[in-house]
């Protein structure tokens, strides 16, 4: 059977939204956030990283320049030494086993030397490779390759708010707590989901409805077990990670500190004794030279003596002579 002419095209059209997820929206933002932070955390974790090794790579190659200039000077010495040797030997003035000692340490400074030089070249590939650089690329290094002294009351200090300062402790405290906001909002959505929009509706005999509609679903609790244990699994997973890199790096801190502190125990009590032999070593000086001064000042009283005595004589001798017998 036909439509009636004068019949229209029945249709119903709405727009629905979900009001659920206003209820995991705060939730939601605080994971993104987080993860945010999390993800700047790392980076500037990984800038240190490269900026500690490329620390360790200046140091190194620094190290290793000092010590090949160090071993080229001693590879000229024995060159020369061997040079002399060898001419003497020649001219008969020492035997010819003489030049064997002095042929092997130099053949084993030319080894060390070129030992060090290909280390050199691996050190300074490194180096480029982290900056970025091409391999032939030069760097001229400059400053002191020395590291300053740590400093066991400061690093023993720092252990405890170390939390609170280290960059991949704070990524994973931020990793941490985007997962539980993330198992917040996986319980959140248990609750039952509500839509609501405005729909419109005309059937064939031109009758136009318009109706707020407001839909939910018939059980109280949308159980769902399974995105709540993954995202609790995942929260305990980031919690162990956490402890795991705090204990790690507490342990790699506390021998450091414990050995600065003593060595600064044992530099103080070299200091000491050295202090203790100083004065007592001056004491000695002192009572020394005392009884030098006093032993000298006594030859000088003797010798005052000495002369008074002779000048005494001497003008008894003269009376003696004046007078008649």
């Amino acid at each position: 059977m036909g439509s009636p002419p004068d019949a229209s095209v029945a249709f119903t059209a709405g727009l629905t939204f979900d009001m659920s997820a206003l209820i995991t929206r705060p939730v939601t933002r605080l994971a993104a956030a987080k993860e945010v932070q999390k993800t700047d955390l790392n980076l500037l974790w990984q800038e240190l990283q490269v900026i500690s090794q490329a620390r360790m790579l200046f140091i190194k190659q620094t190290t290793q320049d000092r010590t090949f200039a160090a071993l080229d000077k001693t590879r000229a010495l024995f060159q020369d030494r061997l040079d002399r040797t060898r001419t003497a030997a020649q001219r008969g003035l020492l035997a010819n086993d003489s030049v064997t000692p002095h042929l092997t340490a130099l053949q084993d400074v030319i080894r060390q030397l070129n030992d060090l030089e290909r280390a050199r070249n691996q050190t300074r590939h490194d180096l480029n490779a982290l900056l970025g650089l091409a391999p032939e690329a030069t760097l001229l290094l400059v400053g002191p390759a020395e590291l300053p002294a740590i400093d066991a009351r400061q690093a023993s200090g720092g252990l405890r708010d170390l939390p609170a300062r280290r960059p991949d402790l704070l990524a994973l405290q931020a990793g941490y707590g985007a997962e539980d906001d993330r198992y917040r909002g996986a319980l959140l959505a248990q609750f039952p989901a509500l839509t609501i929009g405005p729909t419109r509706a005309r059937d064939t005999t031109y009758t136009n409805n318009r109706r707020l509609l407001a839909r939910h679903h018939a059980a109280a609790v949308q159980p769902q077990p399974r995105n709540i244990a993954i995202e609790k699994a995942t929260r305990e997973r980031l919690r162990v990670e956490y402890q795991g890199r705090l204990d790690a790096s507490v342990g790699e801190i506390e021998p450091t500190a414990e050995r600065a502190a003593h060595r600064g125990a044992t530099t103080r009590g070299r200091r000491a004794r050295a202090g203790r032999t100083a004065g007592c070593g001056r004491s000695r000086r002192h009572r020394l030279h005392g009884a030098q001064r006093g032993c000298a000042g006594a030859d000088q009283r003797t010798d005052r003596a000495v002369e008074q005595a002779d000048r005494a004589n001497r003008a008894a001798g003269s009376a003696a002579g004046a007078m008649p017998f």
